[in-house]
């Protein structure tokens, strides 16, 4: 006896496809590996990354909101300390970062002219910790 798929699950595997290809295709245009005089980068919750690269590979489920609030801050929304790139933490670009706030929201957003997101050093003062 052969089994067969419903419409439905048919319907939605061919949605999640689509928006991985529209997102896939979003992502490469306005991604960069440097930045031009007044731009910052945009650091991410690796974690919630993680989960956007899960849902790019197959997964049907989608990453949420942007978890940097959980993730990287505490509760004051000072960061949390001993926070490691790569681990921790990724850099994007501006426009990378502004097309996952409008796809998924969440956030908030941190901007550091480096990679480093303890340096606060060019960054507004008052600013230290989250962009506006």
């Amino acid at each position: 006896m052969k089994l067969s798929k419903c419409e439905s699950c048919e319907k939605e595997q061919f949605e999640f496809n689509r928006r991985r290809e529209l997102e896939r295709k979003e992502i490469l245009d306005r991604d960069k590996t440097t930045l031009g005089p007044n731009e910052s980068w945009y650091l991410l919750s690796a974690k919630w990354l993680q989960r956007w690269h899960n849902f790019m590979q197959g997964a049907n489920v989608l990453p949420g909101p942007i978890t940097n609030s959980s993730d990287l801050l505490d509760a004051s929304n000072k960061l949390k300390p001993h926070l490691v790139r790569a681990k921790h933490y990724r850099g994007v670009s501006p426009d990378v970062y502004k097309y996952f706030e409008s796809a998924y929201g969440g956030g908030p957003p941190i901007k550091r002219h480096t990679l480093d997101i303890y340096d606060t050093i060019g960054d507004e003062p008052g600013k230290e910790q989250l962009s506006n």
